[in-house]
């Protein structure tokens, strides 16, 4: 007789996909990988753009709904050659953060702010970036 997996179609292609994605290196994880906000103002956010600050993947940048976890896009592609551990940003979406806020790690820094065309600082803020800075890069 003819086990589960082979019968039906369905469980066979959730164990096809679980052994790719954990043999397959995705963008996931990526510090070049990063997201922006999308919409009027940080309080009327519609969605997110994903993008690679180093433009290494043909299917980036992609827009998502309001709501849509980044992790169920990041973990569908394919990494590059150019792919290198690290902590994610994510960017606001009125442009008063930059990835200096998010990142301490120079080279991700000057890729993200060089590709989503922000200052590494971001805008100035009234109420100061150094507090800021200091509440996002804490362990």
């Amino acid at each position: 007789t003819l086990s589960a997996d082979v019968r039906s179609g369905e469980p066979r292609m959730k164990k096809l996909f679980s052994f790719l994605s954990s043999t397959i290196k995705t963008c996931s994880g990526c510090k070049f990988l990063y997201s922006e906000g999308i919409g009027y103002a940080n309080d009327q956010r519609s969605g997110t753009r994903l993008a690679c600050a180093l433009d290494k993947n043909d299917n980036l940048p992609h827009e998502s709904n309001f709501g849509t976890p980044v992790s169920a896009v990041s973990s569908t592609l394919i990494a590059c050659d150019d792919y290198s551990e690290g902590r994610h940003i994510s960017l606001d979406v009125t442009g008063n953060e930059g990835p200096a806020l998010f990142s301490t790690d120079p080279e991700q820094i000057d890729a993200i702010a060089r590709h989503s065309k922000r200052p590494r600082e971001g805008k100035p803020l009234s109420w100061g970036h150094a507090n800021l800075q200091h509440l996002r890069t804490s362990p």
